[in-house]
């Protein structure tokens, strides 16, 4: 009974903020974001500065290749329900790979492969609206959950396995969009979605 309740609830909710989009001449209040960013995941700076936090005292005897790996790729939904205020959320898929050299003869020792997922709710505060152009800033705070593999050299097993919760951030101080209904935009500042981003998106009524 509390279930159904409480899904009553929401579904009202979605109802009552649809009718307040449209009595301020929101026409189009859902918009759909799609983006890569350039991003680390977040234990990676660890690795960067050399601070080995997992492989204990083996840090003194070696050290990290460059790190490679994929953008930080968002997929993102947000709400208009006032013309300066949205929020929503967004689903980051991020994968990185590095090698980690023995310093006594350079030789290979093994291969670290992460890969990264995470959902921040996401607040933007539009400052400036043109029937082409947009500039805003947002806010978020979510989850991301690490999932940390290390192959040893040559040989077809795990030397380590590593799977965590981590927290993921998006402070973005100045962004930009430019379109209608289809739209590009552009968004700097700091980010586990990437501290700068690009993408496209869609806005539509239901």
């Amino acid at each position: 009974m509390k279930k159904i309740a409480t899904l009553l609830t929401m579904l009202l909710c979605l109802c009552a903020l649809e009718g307040y989009a449209q009595n301020n001449g929101l026409s189009k209040p859902h918009e759909l974001r799609l983006s890569i960013g350039a991003s680390l995941v977040p234990h990676r700076i660890f690795h960067e500065w050399g601070l080995d936090y997992h492989n204990g005292y083996f840090h003194d005897h070696t050290y990290w290749g460059h790190l490679r790996g994929t953008p930080a790729i968002n997929l993102g939904y947000q709400y208009q329900f006032k013309k300066w205020l949205s929020f929503g959320a967004t689903a980051t898929y991020l994968a990185t790979w590095q090698r980690q050299y023995s310093s006594y003869d350079n030789s290979l020792l093994y291969t670290d492969h992460t890969r990264f997922i995470g959902l921040t709710p996401i607040v933007r505060f539009d400052w400036f609206r043109s029937n082409f152009v947009k500039l805003y800033s947002s806010i978020g705070v979510g989850i991301g959950y690490t999932m940390e593999r290390s192959t040893e050299k040559n040989k077809n097993r795990n030397f380590s396995t590593d799977n965590y919760l981590t927290a993921t951030g998006d402070f973005i101080p100045i962004g930009i969009s430019i379109g209608k209904t289809y739209f590009g935009f552009f968004e700097l500042g700091a980010s586990t979605l990437g501290f700068v981003k690009v993408g496209f998106g869609y806005r539509f009524n239901n």
